[in-house]
């Protein structure tokens, strides 16, 4: 990550690569407290050559403030994220379980445990969840490479690299959800009256 784009060289490397004769045009002062750079600035901001003086501070929380709402942002993608997963997993669990009402009663009938019942029931879940999951990672990083050439200024460069926790993290929150919401069906399933399921018309 860095903010600006300025490079420190010596004059004759500068002259060798440019073609050029150096000409000094920027004075980069170090080591210098706040009232030491105010004082600086008052003596030579009004000379008709000096344009600007700016301390390093400056950029600093400039770049502080950017990345603060870059995690606002971030944060709020994944909460919002989040509850359209439980959303979206809600309903097509729902869905699956009352189109399936005969076939999970027979099941109960045939013997099956609740746990086993749900396992059975929930399986293509997982499968679709795995899948997701493996898609997601995919997108997500050329989602996360597209974001960064759009949002960030010109003048800071962000690190386009994903580290292995942020993989983990997004595999574990999906599979989190999907634990959950299977929790919830588990206790629905238990429910199904097992005569009235079988006896209804389909």
């Amino acid at each position: 990550m860095y903010i600006t784009h300025y490079i420190f060289m010596n004059k004759d490397y500068y002259e060798k690569i440019k073609g050029e004769k150096f000409t000094t045009n920027t004075d980069f002062i170090k080591n210098l407290n706040d009232k030491e750079m105010k004082n600086l600035k008052n003596k030579v901001i009004n000379y008709k050559v000096v344009t600007s003086v700016v301390g390093a501070d400056i950029f600093r929380k400039a770049l502080n403030q950017f990345l603060y709402s870059i995690e606002k942002v971030e944060g709020i993608i994944v909460i919002m994220s989040s509850l359209l997963a439980i959303v979206v997993l809600y309903n097509l669990t729902n869905i699956n379980i009352e189109e399936r009402r005969r076939e999970i009663a027979t099941i109960k009938v045939l013997g099956f445990y609740a746990k086993e019942t749900t396992a059975y029931v929930y399986r293509e879940t997982f499968i679709l969840t795995f899948l997701g999951i493996v898609i997601g990672l995919i997108v997500g990083k050329l989602l996360h490479y597209f974001i960064l050439q759009i949002v960030v200024p010109y003048y800071v460069m962000l690190s386009e690299h994903l580290v292995v926790v942020s993989y983990i993290y997004a595999s574990l929150i999906t599979l989190f959800i999907t634990i959950f919401i299977m929790i919830i069906f588990h206790f629905k399933i238990k429910k199904i009256d097992m005569v009235e399921s079988l006896k209804s018309n389909e």
